[in-house]
């Protein structure tokens, strides 16, 4: 039954000028009636209410819960399925448990209180008032306070051995914000310098990476502010454990996905509840009998009882899974689009599914020169933009998309998504992407690489032979193909190239000692939902191109190399972007970050991925799965799908 009823009132205060003067913003939740005036609950809960080993609904659901809007009343039971490997697929399970303060809303285009009902940004953008829902529950049954917000402050954010470097995002400047108790349903965030966008970024896919509370009545029994040595000692010894904080992290489920912990008895808000560790044959996870959202028609949330999620061997193996139709929702990127999208397309009706689309950056792999190399002759060559230029148009993108992406793809530099707000289909991300090896041979003769050894290849201007290494990840799957491509392409113009596969180890340690070359790896930039203040790439935070100049921003000189005066702008528009409370201002800083990287060109875009870039696979059987789907599927509203039949 399709509902119109929108059932989330919010008091939106948008962020803007007046008299000069910049105004408060924020959002609540009213709690809109539920059109039924009561509660349902699945009959695997109300058999349990009648037997007296749950309280009703009404006592397990706070007082203000969250009611989503829903295309469709779902009905209850069932079992969700989703393939996993051990690999790749972890982090899904994962994101689908999380519950952020706030959350993105499924349009992308606003942020919703989620845990919280209301928050508030200050006209600074200094501070962010939350007031949380009352008679909220854990799992467990035992009450959601302002005490789990303090823990995870005082307890876990603030102690160095378990967070030895706390996420950058909580800082600014490098300054820790300031978590304060107002009353039992308020607290507050503060930071030393304005930082609006913060709320927005609490509902990203980034914040999933970082807890925002933890509860304290069940994780203070492994700390040792709440729990002695001894007791300690016995817990650590018998888990095989030799430091109190991995005996910590073995028991917290609202924390890292790193840690990889599926401990059941850990207290959770989320929709289920892992009951098996994630090496387990089938994972199993089961409904939280004290979710806190509802329907439209007052039914408590989730409508699915189960999730289970069969470990496979390998991505030949998921997709045989997908076409005889066992696997209900997931990422087609585990599946290896580039690869796979045909065959996907084609076994559609034999597995009752659809290959849908997936609201994400697109940047495909981006070639990034290593500026900072202790080699002076790559050092000079890497600092001339004209190089730069000369090999983006030795590189074919339009033979790049016909033979690995059967001509989907767009070629483009390195930008945002297209279409508004940030149009990414504007020339200045156009430039220098014409296949001219004409053009290049020119311009690096011009650049000083005009002789030529008996192989054929370009010497360096100390006239000796010259070879660049590319070094490249496993994800996307494409990357070895493309590097040999671009391998071809530059050989034609007398640039030596090898090729190098690195594992996930191998690349940090690379990255960490700075000594490769190239690098051939996604861009990340700008896309939804993604807060583009977030983009590491797009303000030099850990920038992709040289991590040596982020690093000389980040501690102001202290270490690293010092980059370009048009790079270390990049850090001031940021800084004006944390301040600005009007949107057609923040827009237009984006933009003056968005054409310093166009016209220095530091690193090379090849392809925006179009739709079957990013994908999902979403079984016909399960319904209220949105389409497009949202980044990540973290504001897809899950504990909204529902089994059809």
């Amino acid at each position: 039954m399709k509902t119109t009823l929108i059932v989330l009132v919010l008091a939106l205060i948008a962020a803007m000028s007046f008299a000069g003067a910049a105004v408060e913003q924020g959002a609540t939740d009213s709690g809109a009636a539920v059109r039924t005036g009561q509660y349902g609950e699945a009959p695997m809960l109300a058999a349990l209410v009648a037997s007296g080993e749950l309280p009703p609904v009404q006592e397990r659901l706070p007082e203000v819960p969250r009611v989503l809007e829903v295309e469709e009343i779902g009905s209850y039971g069932g079992a969700l399925q989703q393939v996993r490997d051990a690999d790749k697929s972890d982090w899904l399970a994962w994101t689908m448990s999380k519950e952020p303060l706030t959350i993105i809303a499924p349009d992308l285009q606003s942020t919703l209180p989620n845990v919280v009902q209301e928050y508030r940004v200050s006209a600074d953008g200094t501070m962010i008032t939350f007031k949380l829902r009352n008679g909220m529950r854990w799992s467990d049954g035992e009450p959601f306070t302002i005490d789990d917000v303090m823990f995870w402050y005082e307890d876990v954010l603030n102690n160095r051995e378990l967070t030895p470097e706390p996420a950058n995002l909580f800082a600014r400047d490098g300054k820790l914000m300031v978590v304060r108790k107002v009353d039992d349903q308020t607290f507050t965030f503060n930071f030393s310098k304005p930082n609006s966008p913060f709320v927005d970024m609490m509902g990203t896919w980034w914040m999933y990476w970082v807890p925002q509370y933890a509860p304290k009545h069940h994780l203070s029994q492994f700390h040792p502010t709440y729990t002695s040595q001894t007791k300690l000692d016995g817990m650590m010894n018998e888990a095989g454990f030799s430091t109190w904080p991995e005996l910590y992290q073995s028991k917290d489920c609202v924390g890292s996905p790193a840690m990889g912990v599926h401990d059941p008895a850990c207290p959770t808000l989320a929709p289920w509840l892992n009951q098996n560790p994630k090496t387990a044959p089938v994972q199993i996870a089961v409904r939280n009998p004290y979710y806190w959202k509802v329907d439209p028609e007052g039914n408590q949330l989730p409508y699915i009882d189960r999730v289970e999620r069969p470990l496979v061997a390998d991505t030949e193996a998921w997709l045989l899974k997908v076409v005889a139709g066992e696997e209900d929702v997931t990422l087609a990127s585990f599946l290896d689009p580039g690869k796979n999208f045909t065959f996907l397309k084609e076994n559609e009706s034999r597995g009752d599914y659809k290959v849908k689309f997936f609201d994400w950056w697109r940047n495909a792999s981006t070639l990034y020169f290593n500026h900072t190399t202790s080699d002076p002759v790559k050092s000079k060559l890497y600092a001339d933009k004209n190089f730069r230029i000369a090999l983006s148009h030795a590189i074919n993108r339009e033979e790049i998309n016909d033979l690995l992406f059967g001509g989907r793809y767009t070629p483009t530099q390195l930008g945002p998504d297209e279409g508004p707000p940030y149009h990414g289909e504007r020339a200045m991300f156009k430039q220098h992407i014409e296949h001219d090896p004409d053009k290049a041979n020119r311009m690096l003769d011009e650049v000083g690489l005009s002789a030529r050894g008996r192989d054929g290849f370009r010497l360096g201007p100390n006239g000796k032979p010259l070879q660049f290494i590319i070094y490249h990840p496993s994800w996307p799957p494409e990357n070895s193909e493309l590097g040999e491509l671009i391998k071809g392409y530059w050989a034609a113009v007398g640039v030596n190239v090898a090729i190098k596969f690195l594992g996930e180890s191998a690349w940090g340690a690379l990255e960490a000692a700075d000594e490769d070359d190239m690098r051939l790896r996604v861009g990340y930039y700008v896309g939804a939902p993604m807060v583009p203040i977030m983009s590491n790439n797009l303000f030099a935070t850990t920038f992709e191109s040289e991590l040596e100049w982020s690093k000389w921003l980040n501690t102001a000189g202290a270490a690293g190399v010092e980059p370009p005066d048009d790079l270390k702008q990049l850090r001031v528009i940021q800084s004006e972007i944390y301040a600005a409370t009007d949107r057609e201002e923040q827009l237009a800083l984006y933009d003056k970050a968005f054409k310093i990287h166009t016209d220095n060109l530091w690193e090379l875009g090849l392809l925006r991925w179009d739709a079957t870039g990013f994908t999902y696979i979403h079984n016909n059987r399960i319904g209220n799965v949105p389409d497009p789907m949202p980044g990540e599927i973290i504001p897809s509203q899950r504990s909204a799908w529902y089994i059809k039949y």
